[in-house]
Parts: structure tokens; sequence; C-alpha cells
């Protein structure tokens, strides 16, 4: 029950307004949950799995051999993952003493076989090349790198868009004067400032782009190139008869893509040595191993390729959205305001009122009104005015927008 309070735990989503765009939070939210998720089996999987392999009982030790192949790395042979009828498990050959090929395509067994030599050995006959795999090793620790990786845009999302959690305050303060003299005052809130922040705000969408795609990049080089396709070949596979699905000794046209990203049997090869006083022991050993630590792993794979794909369409989608909504914003507040008010707003203003109607329409209203006779009152005018009326004018500073305020919570 404990491992199910602490995914459950993992999984939990607090529902409640946030400060970015659903887009950004199935990046920073999702995408980190998924990852470490994934992070939490694997890691379990990889302190207590191990790696078994076929010992002649005359041979190398188990224990020795079994941490020296997890070491070590196993492979598969490049060359006959897609052969029909000569191979074993997927990337072995039935006879474990072929390790060749010739110009015809026929497995042979060349010089630097493990074997004794054998008279009349084909002449023709080239090694074959060995794809390693040892992503059993790191792979917990590079899910729960690329969580981070998602969640990292949101840090610089925080920084740019301070002023916006300070104005969810002011809203609760129910101010529309404080508001409109701090927020849309040049005096306190400077132009350039607020256009940092909307190009801020811009360049975190391309950042969620990039982090989307970086860690699917990094996935697949991790993976030898083969985690591209995964979810899509497996789709593929799952339309297959059951014998073409899961005949592992027969026809090798249609792998299961699991076996194609990370094989869960391979070779591994040991080599003994050791002296006494009564001789040196010398031997080289080619085992066949399995490792069913990969089986977990093919499994949590295609979950995340499939939500990697996703996060991919959403920060596309999140820009893309993030752009027509500043164009319907302007062209909307624009139709409340005359047009020589609306001509002087920048855009981080008609931001600032699209966040305040949708907080509070009363104090939407207010705001607008003051934005009729002109765009902005600077604070001497404000000053003179009450100086006027024998009554003090407030005083505005620009902390009040750029001291970061208390964020949201991540989650």
């Amino acid at each position: 029950m404990g491992i199910v309070d602490d995914v459950g735990k993992i999984l939990a989503i607090k529902v409640k307004p946030r400060q970015d765009s659903y887009s950004d939070q199935f990046s920073r939210i999702i995408m980190l949950k998924v990852m470490f998720i994934g992070a939490l089996f694997t890691g379990m999987n990889w302190s207590n799995d191990k790696i078994n392999c076929i010992i002649p009982k005359d041979q190398a030790d188990a224990g020795f051999t079994s941490s020296s192949c997890w070491i070590n790395g196993l492979y598969v042979y490049e060359n006959i993952r897609y052969h029909n009828n000569d191979i074993g498990y997927y990337g072995l050959p039935r006879d474990i003493r072929f390790n060749g090929m010739d110009s015809k395509g026929k497995l042979c067994e060349t010089d630097d076989s493990t074997t004794n030599p054998k008279p009349g050995r084909n002449k023709d006959c080239s090694p074959m090349e060995k794809t390693y795999f040892l992503q059993y090793q790191y792979f917990t620790f590079f899910l729960v790198m690329m969580g981070a990786l998602y969640y990292a845009p949101y840090m610089f999302f925080k920084y740019v868009n301070t002023d916006i959690q300070s104005l969810k305050e002011s809203i609760k303060g129910g101010d529309a004067d404080h508001i409109f003299n701090t927020y849309f005052n040049h005096n306190v809130n400077s132009p350039s400032m607020m256009s940092f922040r909307v190009l801020g705000t811009l360049i975190t969408k391309v950042l969620y782009i990039c982090a989307n795609v970086i860690v699917f990049v990094l996935t697949n080089h991790v993976l030898s190139g083969n985690f591209q396709s995964y979810g899509k070949d497996y789709a593929t596979w799952t339309t297959l008869n059951n014998t073409m699905a899961y005949d592992y000794m027969g026809r090798r046209h249609y792998p299961k893509p699991g076996d194609v990203l990370l094989p869960s049997f391979a070779f591994c090869e040991v080599h003994e040595m050791a002296e006494d006083v009564k001789g040196t022991y010398d031997n080289k050993n080619r085992f066949v191993c399995e490792m069913s630590q990969h089986i977990l792993y093919q499994y949590v794979l295609i979950v995340v390729w499939w939500a990697m794909v996703v996060g991919i369409v959403a920060s596309i989608l999140g820009l893309l959205i993030f752009l027509v909504d500043y164009t319907l914003t302007k062209s909307s507040i624009k139709r409340q305001l005359p047009p020589s008010s609306a001509s002087k707003l920048m855009l981080r203003e008609f931001e600032y009122l699209e966040y305040i109607r949708r907080k509070d329409m009363t104090i939407f209203s207010k705001v607008l009104k003051q934005l009729y006779p002109r765009t902005r009152t600077p604070i001497k005018d404000v000053q003179d005015r009450g100086n006027e009326l024998n009554d003090p004018a407030p005083s505005y500073d620009k902390a009040t927008i750029y001291d970061k305020a208390t964020a949201e919570d991540a989650f």
C-alpha cells in the first residue's frame, strides 16, 4: 500500500486557477509527473532485478558473471535483427558460435570466435556489428533529469510575470485607482519593462517547445535511435496475429517493437583470469543472458512516448494560441476605447485589462473609464490634483509591481 500511496501522491494534481496556460501546465505538471512515475517504476526495477545468464556447470561463477555482465553491458547482432529462421532470440543466432556473415548473407564463424577454430571455416566471413545495451544502468536518473528539463521554462515564466501576480493581489484589494495609477502609469511601469515582459512570455512558449523537442531527441539518442517511431511501430505490431507477433524463434520481419528498443535477451562476454600456485587460468566466455528489467522499461516507454508526442503538439499549439489570444485581446479591448486612447496602449496593458476583466468586471469598468480621457495619468498630475483639493494624493512606487509576489504553488 505504501507504493500505491506514493504513486497516488505524485499523480495528484491540485485543481486551482493558475497563471500559465493549459499547454504550459501540461509540460510542467503532467510531463513532470509522467517522468517521475517512470523513474519510480524503473528505479524499483533497477534496485531489485538482476541479469541472469545460461552458464554451464563447469564454467564461470554465476554471481561473478551476472555482476560482470551488468557492468560491461550486453549486446545483440545488428545484422540479424530482421533475419528469418536462422536466429534464436531477437538479434541472436541459433548457433552461439556464429558471429559473422558472409557475402551471401549466411551466418558463419569468424577467426575472433570465442570457441576453438574449426577446419574448413568460411574464409569469406566478416564480423557482425554488435549493438550494446547499458541503459538499465542509468535510465532512472535520465528520466528524472528530463522531468527537470520540462519544468525549467516555468522558472523563467515566473520571473517575467511577477507583475501579473502582483496585479492579482491588487484586484483582491479592490482599489481601481491604485491599479490604474500603478500598472497604467509609465512613470511606474516603464514601457521597456512591459515590452520585456511580453517578449519574455513569448520566449517562455518557445522554451516549452524546445524542452519537449530536446527531451524527445535525447531519449531517442540514448535508445540508439529506435525511440522516434516506437509508439507508431507498437501500434502497427498490435495489429499482427498472435503467431506472427510472438514467434520468437521464427520469422523476424515484424519483431516486437519493445525488443527492437530494449531486447530482453542478449549476449554477454566475460573474460575469466585467475592464478594460484598450481597455474594460471585464462578463458573467454560468451553467454546468453536475460534482462527482465527491460520488459518493464518497454511498457514504461510506450506511455512516455505518447506523452512526449502530446507534449510536443501541446507546446506548439500553446505558442499559436498565445499569438492568436494577444491579437483577439487587443482587438476586443480596442473596441471598448476611443481610438486615441487605444492607440497609446501597449500590448502588456491590453493584457492587464483582459486579466482584470476575467477577475473582476467592476474594477475593469472603473479602469476602463479612466482610460477614456487619456491613456495614462502621470504621477505628477495626480499629486497636483490632490494639492488643489487639499487632499493628499496617493503615493505609488515601482516596487509595487517589480517586487516578487508570492508565487503560486507549482502543483
